[in-house]
């Protein structure tokens, strides 16, 4: 067996993080027995087919985790958050997800994740300091 060595990098190679990412969920997968996954990847490109808006998530073990939503300020309150949650939502249902979840701060989108019946599950109060980080979650298979 080699010697390992700590080593702490600032700007780290993709690939290098990719690789830590990967081992964690190989080990749950296999720890689980269920290597069942599916990355979901939703855009709103404009004209030129730049991105304005996404979500990202994934679907494993039933849940589908929401881990990114973002929309370009010029085109928030259009409905657009709302076609990508639904669209997201509709993907994880296919692919078999029963219950979703996603983390949040008080100074971002509480209100519209609860609108669209998110709860909140579990919350750290001063975090970042005066504020607050939520974790809500929901049923995917409620009317």
């Amino acid at each position: 067996m080699n010697t390992l060595r700590l080593v702490s990098e600032r700007d780290p190679n993709p690939a290098d993080l990719e690789t830590v990412r990967w081992g964690v969920d190989m080990f749950n997968m296999r720890t689980m027995h269920d290597e069942s996954f599916l990355d979901i990847s939703i855009f709103l490109r404009d004209e030129a087919n730049t991105v304005q808006g996404g979500l990202l998530g994934v679907v494993w073990a039933g849940w589908f985790h929401l881990d990114y939503l973002w929309v370009a300020d010029e085109y928030r309150h259009h409905g657009y958050g709302d076609q990508l949650v639904h669209a997201a939502e509709a993907e994880a249902r296919a692919f078999g997800a029963t219950s979703a979840y996603l983390e949040t701060f008080s100074f971002q989108a509480r209100p519209f994740y609860e609108r669209h019946g998110f709860r909140v599950v579990g919350e750290i109060h001063d975090y970042p300091p005066g504020q607050t980080y939520y974790l809500l979650s929901k049923s995917l298979t409620e009317a």
